[in-house]
C-alpha cells in the first residue's frame, strides 16, 4: 500500500492532533504534517500493511518534530494559549473543558520524548511494542518514558488523576 490522498485524509486528523501537542502551536503542527506527507508522497514509501505503513509515517512525523525543534527560532517561540489547543470535539465528549485545558497544560510540560511516549501511549492507545518500532528505541526505555512522563504528570496534576 503505498500513500495516497485516501490515506492522507483518513489519517490528517490523528497526523495534526499529535503535532499539535507536539509543536505547542496549530500553524507549526500543520507545517510539520504538510512536510511528513510531502516526504512519504516524494519517496513514494510502499507498504504493504495499513498498520504499518501509519507507524512508519508516524515515524517519520516525529522526526519532522525534532528537526523542527532544533532550529534556534522554533526553540524559543511562545506557545499559542492552552484553550486553543485542546481538542473541543474531544473535550465535548468527556464533558469537562477545564479537565482538558489541565491536562493539555500538563502534557505541554513535559520533555519531548516523554510528551510523544504519553501521547501515543494514552491518546492513541498505542502498546509500548509500537511505540518502540515508532520511536526507534528499545521497549524498557518506552516504559522509562512513560513512568517518568506519569510521575511528572501526578507531580502537575496532583494525585486525583489516575494513569
Amino acid at each position: 500500500m503505498a500513500v495516497t490522498r485516501d490515506f492522507i485524509g483518513a489519517h490528517y486528523t490523528d497526523f495534526f492532533r499529535y503535532a499539535t501537542v507536539m509543536m505547542k502551536n496549530r500553524a507549526d503542527a500543520e507545517d510539520v504534517v504538510q512536510e511528513t506527507f510531502f516526504k512519504l508522497l516524494k519517496n513514494k514509501i510502499d507498504i504493504d500493511d495499513e498498520e504499518e505503513l501509519k507507524r512508519y509515517s508516524f515515524r517519520v512525523l516525529q522526526n519532522e518534530c525534532r528537526l523542527f525543534y532544533r532550529q534556534f527560532w522554533n526553540r524559543h517561540l511562545i506557545p499559542e494559549k492552552i484553550e486553543d489547543l485542546v481538542d473541543k470535539e474531544a473535550a465535548a465528549n468527556d464533558g469537562d473543558m477545564d479537565e482538558s485545558i489541565d491536562l493539555l497544560k500538563a502534557m505541554l510540560s513535559l520533555p519531548l520524548k516523554l510528551r510523544s511516549c504519553v501521547y501515543l501511549f494514552y491518546y492513541k492507545n498505542c502498546s509500548v511494542r509500537e511505540i518502540a518500532e515508532i520511536a526507534g528505541k528499545n521497549e524498557n526505555t518506552i516504559k522509562t518514558y512513560l513512568q517518568r512522563g506519569r510521575k511528572l504528570l501526578r507531580k502537575e496534576l496532583g494525585d486525583g488523576y489516575r494513569f
